[in-house]
């Protein structure tokens, strides 16, 4: 069985973290990847309780998009 949480909480959690690697790491996580996980937030937002948070935004803005 899966269970995929309805609230932003995992998420806001997610992208500190994700950010904080993209930033500090000596190998930090692609732009490839990051721009695909921030355009699977954005594609599941609608199944999310309430408006999308500010820091998922910035995510979202700063990552989102494959940048060639």
């Amino acid at each position: 069985m899966s269970f995929v949480s309805a609230t932003w909480h995992g998420t806001i959690d997610m992208v500190r973290d994700l950010t904080i690697q993209a930033r500090s790491n000596r190998e930090p996580p692609s732009a490839e990847w990051l721009a695909r996980v921030a355009d699977a937030i954005l594609a599941g937002a609608a199944e999310k309780e309430g408006p999308m948070p500010v820091e998922v935004r910035a995510f979202i803005a700063e990552f989102g998009g494959v940048r060639r």
